[in-house]
């Protein structure tokens, strides 16, 4: 150890050599530098094999010079490999590897190494083990002698599959968006609300509108796109408009409603839903045909319930004839039948009163003028007799 107390490593050199009385030569040098770093490159390098051992991602060092390259084990764990299942050899990449993807990684290798590109990049497929192929992104250095020749090319070769699929799902999500937009029969608007110095949402600007908008209002595009709501509906519709749109911003709603627009002098059927920010989507369609069918049969179906509530009132006033009718023949029935009833009796009572006179009543006042009383009566019954059987033969009656 020093005067530090650190202990000092030292190489120590012996030599016999041939000098009067036999002396020993040996020398001693100082190597604690040395051995400090070597130590340091065995723990990097452990702890790079650590790293390389734990993580997904594969490390391949190429040696331009003698053509050896290293494959780390997590570049042939990665394509489902153990390491001592693949050789480290450049032709196992190049199996593996699909070949425009081998010929286009050739090409910008030779850029690199030649300085016309400044680093590798590139993305290929690679077969996987159990057959299916890998989308891999491989990005490497070329490290330089003092010569400026590229001596060795290090790099990583990361899987990006799930990337890739996720990006094609973006993609394919974004193809089905954009023909559902350019093709819905639907009017698709995108919107956003302008707002105030103090965040207060006061109007909104319409951003994109696909074709269907045309068909769908009677406006050109061109006299849609890049205007605000407040230069094509009134202050008060505006209003009813934002109250609408507002909520679907900020809180998120789905909004559905149908209004009057005076401006395209249409009924639209509205849905609006929130994007991003405050972005938001109305989609719309022209429903005055339906609205206008819809008044319409509500229109028949009240003349309809109108014309049923009179034609019920003419069977209830016809019911009631008829009854009165029946009453009526009954009644006449009766009375022709009464009045004949009562004719033969009046008869006989006349007859009864005629022979009476003709006996000498002279001295009996009293008895004739009970005669008297009785004819009048009687023919006061016939002409009452007679009205009935008027009656019942249906000849009006004279009161």
């Amino acid at each position: 150890s020093d005067k530090f107390g650190k202990n000092r490593d030292f190489l120590i050199n012996v030599k016999r050599v041939s000098i009067k009385g036999g002396t020993i030569l040996y020398t001693c040098r100082d190597i604690t530098d040395r051995k400090e770093t070597e130590h340091a490159l065995q723990e990097s390098q452990v702890r790079f094999e650590r790293a390389m051992g734990a993580t997904r991602d594969g490390l391949f060092d190429h040696n331009l010079v003698t053509n050896e390259i290293y494959f780390s084990p997590g570049w042939k764990r990665m394509l489902g490999y153990d390491y001592d299942e693949l050789p480290n050899d450049l032709s196992v990449w190049e199996t593996l590897t699909e070949p425009e993807g081998v010929k286009r990684a050739w090409e910008i290798h030779e850029e690199v190494i030649n300085r016309k590109r400044d680093r590798f990049e590139i993305e290929f497929k690679m077969k996987h083990k159990d057959g299916h192929w890998l989308d891999i992104l491989s990005r490497a250095n070329a490290i330089f002698d003092e010569n400026d020749i590229a001596v060795r090319m290090i790099g990583t070769h990361i899987d990006i599959s799930n990337r890739k699929q996720a990006e094609e799902r973006i993609l394919k999500s974004e193809k089905q968006f954009r023909n559902l937009y350019e093709n819905s029969p639907y009017g698709i608007l995108i919107c956003q609300l302008i707002r105030n110095a103090s965040g207060e949402a006061i109007d909104y600007v319409h951003l994109q509108a696909n074709d269907a908008v045309t068909q769908q209002t009677g406006f050109h595009l061109k006299e849609i796109i890049s205007n605000r709501a407040s230069e094509m509906v009134s202050p008060e519709v505006l209003v009813e408009l934002l109250d609408y749109y507002i909520p679907v911003v900020e809180k998120g709603q789905i909004t559905k409603y149908t209004q009057y627009f005076e401006i395209y002098d249409r009924t639209l059927e509205v849905c609006a839903f929130p994007l991003e920010g405050d972005t938001f989507i109305i989609n719309f369609i022209d429903v005055s045909e339906r609205v206008r069918a819809k008044e319409q049969l509500q229109g028949y179906a009240e003349q309809l319930e109108s014309k049923v509530v009179e034609r019920t009132r003419e069977l209830e006033r016809a019911q009631d004839t008829i009854i009165k009718q029946e009453r009526l023949a009954v009644l006449g029935q009766l009375a022709g039948g009464l009045g004949h009833e009562l004719r033969n009796p009046l008869g006989v009572i006349s007859n009864a009163i005629y022979y009476l006179r003709m006996v000498e009543l002279d001295d009996n006042l009293k008895v004739v003028e009970y005669l008297d009383l009785i004819e009048q009566n009687i023919g006061e019954a016939a002409r009452i007799v007679s009205d009935l059987l008027d009656f019942a033969r249906g000849k009006t009656v004279n009161p």
